[in-house]
């Protein structure tokens, strides 16, 4: 089997990309989600094709809601974080 890379985004693209989903959801226009408060972090992925970063979570666990892990899975399986161009805080 072909192990395809997946295309690489900066944290500000991927950013802007998840910010323009969630404003397509009604209720979510103009409110702060995780992706601003928590932020995009780098994670070594052990598993073949698993997502290199992930979105921290600062809200309570009871504000889940599965169209925005929907929209953030999406997003981990198409896209890789480019670390080359994103400066990731030496505390990561």
């Amino acid at each position: 089997m072909l192990d395809m890379k997946k295309p690489t985004r900066t944290l500000k693209e991927l950013q802007a990309l998840l910010r323009e989903r969630f404003e397509a959801i009604p209720e979510l226009r103009g409110v702060r989600t995780d992706v601003e408060d928590g932020g995009i972090a780098w994670v070594d992925s052990s598993e073949r094709g698993g997502a290199n970063w992930t979105v921290r979570r600062v809200r309570p666990l009871d504000t889940y809601r599965a169209d925005v892990a929907r929209i953030i899975r999406e997003a981990q399986a198409k896209y890789e974080l480019d670390a080359e161009a994103t400066e990731i805080p030496a505390d990561w």
